[in-house]
């Protein structure tokens, strides 16, 4: 296949998740107009929203190695957000809306505010770890701590995938997209499908 063939597959592949995830919005956020053309509505979706979706979904793209006292992700999905009070406020307003209004039935959503970085701070029984960029100061103490551990972590701080972290949200073009650092996420047990990679601005191996 063609370098050309392969970027209109990644296209149409990422059309039709932004697609599903415009439709959710528009039944979780009354304000999220469902009119006018797919460009339109996403300029209405904030940041968070789009961030806090994608969150809710990678566990439909990603396999968990089992972990003993953890449900699995597909049926009991638990976030940890690490980061001061105004950097996650939006965040996690938008997975509480989530875990509200109960878009996938089949997807229970708990939610662990841990604020800033402490030292202290254990991050087991979590499936995701969502690091604010507010904490891009203590990636390699997070990530240390996180080594071998079967969490995925998520961060929208710049470079937070060449840290070693696993997801890495970037906007390009005016659009939320995310790099995956497949070489880390397998590192922990993580299988990646291949529907989610062909999606991704970039996979570093």
């Amino acid at each position: 296949m063609t370098a050309t063939a392969l970027q209109n597959v990644r296209k149409r592949l990422l059309a039709g998740i932004c697609l599903a995830i415009i439709c959710c919005l528009t039944s979780v956020w009354p304000a999220v107009s469902s009119a006018g053309s797919k460009i339109d509505i996403e300029q209405q979706i904030q940041p968070a929203q789009m961030e806090a979706f994608f969150i809710y979904g990678f566990s439909n793209y990603i396999t968990w190695r089992d972990t003993p006292g953890l449900p699995n992700p597909k049926s009991e999905l638990y976030v940890g957000v690490v980061g001061d009070e105004i950097a996650t406020g939006p965040i996690i307003e938008a997975l509480e809306t989530l875990k509200m209004k109960e878009t996938n039935k089949q997807i229970v959503l708990s939610i662990k505010k841990f604020g800033a970085y402490r030292p202290e701070d254990d991050y087991s029984g979590i499936h995701i770890l969502y690091i604010s960029a507010s904490e891009q100061d203590h990636y390699e103490e997070i990530l240390n701590k996180m080594a071998h551990a079967p969490v995925l972590t998520v961060s929208n701080g710049e470079s937070f995938a060449l840290h070693g972290g696993i997801i890495n949200f970037v906007t390009i073009n005016h659009r939320l997209r995310f790099v995956i650092n497949r070489l880390a996420g397998e590192a922990v047990g993580f299988e990646f499908s291949s529907r989610l990679l062909k999606t991704a601005a970039e996979v570093i191996y």
